[in-house]
């Protein structure tokens, strides 16, 4: 890269910097989407860092500050609307006991009912009848789901999918984060309370919804960030997955 390039790249990404919520809490946590990666911070010290899995380029992670103020372990899935349209609803469509097949329960106005009285085709259906997998330490969001604030149904959560963290580049999810060590995550944030790490263990395999907070929400800050220094004060420059530094650098330079 020039100087000219790496110039541009640096302006990009302290506007990026300047977009953010100010950092308020002594503990927070820190995901780069371009990076794939997450850091859990306490002052000055990193505490902990780990490998995620992002939304995909079709299903982008969105850029936001927010905060981790629950953990819901061995949780339920109440399928998203975009997501039971855009992955679930030929197949439902085309074999109503796919649902059964899938272990999704079925709810119309708040009953559970059977997969097989259901109109499928109806054209406004994902907004009648609601999909569900029940308490699980190996459903969809694994043993652990770390609830934030937005209403974009965007989180941080386990997942049973491990071997994508063994990829390079990890855009894989439908937008939440997907993260690699989320015992070691609950810990942390769990810290000042009775929760250790067996009680977490136990609590991830349970199988039964336990709903814990800590001690004060943490902020958490979903980030893309394709420049930046790291703890030994050099200059990183990493990849661009979303496509969107050339049209930032564009508009500062």
């Amino acid at each position: 890269a020039s100087p000219e390039d790496r110039l541009g790249l640096v302006l990009a990404n302290l506007e990026r910097l300047r977009w953010e919520e100010r950092l308020i809490s002594h503990k927070h946590v820190r995901v780069n989407i371009a990076n794939f990666q997450l850091v859990a911070r306490e002052g000055e010290e990193d505490r902990l860092s780990m490998p995620v899995v992002v939304g995909r380029n079709s299903r982008r992670t969105p850029v936001i500050s927010d905060q981790i103020v629950s953990l819901k372990f061995s949780p339920d899935w109440t399928v998203p609307r975009s997501i039971f349209e855009k992955d679930y609803l030929s197949s439902l469509r085309a074999d109503p006991g796919f649902a059964i097949v899938e272990g999704f329960e079925v709810y119309k106005d708040g009953a559970l009912i059977s997969p097989y009285r259901v109109q499928w085709h109806d054209p406004r259906i994902s907004r009648k009848v609601t999909l569900r997998k029940p308490p699980s330490s190996y459903g969809p969001l694994g043993g652990v789901r770390f609830s934030l604030t937005n209403d974009m149904a965007i989180f941080l959560h386990d997942t049973p999918s491990t071997n994508l963290f063994d990829l390079s580049q990890r855009a894989h999810s439908s937008g939440c984060v997907r993260v690699a060590e989320p015992e070691a995550l609950a810990a942390y944030l769990l810290e000042g309370t009775n929760w250790d790490d067996q009680r977490i263990s136990r609590a991830m395999l349970a199988g039964s919804i336990q709903i814990v907070k800590p001690v004060e929400p943490v902020q958490v800050f979903l980030s893309y960030m394709t420049a930046f220094v790291d703890a030994y004060g050099r200059l990183q420059l990493v990849s661009d997955p979303y496509d969107l530094d050339e049209a930032l650098i564009s508009r500062l330079m």
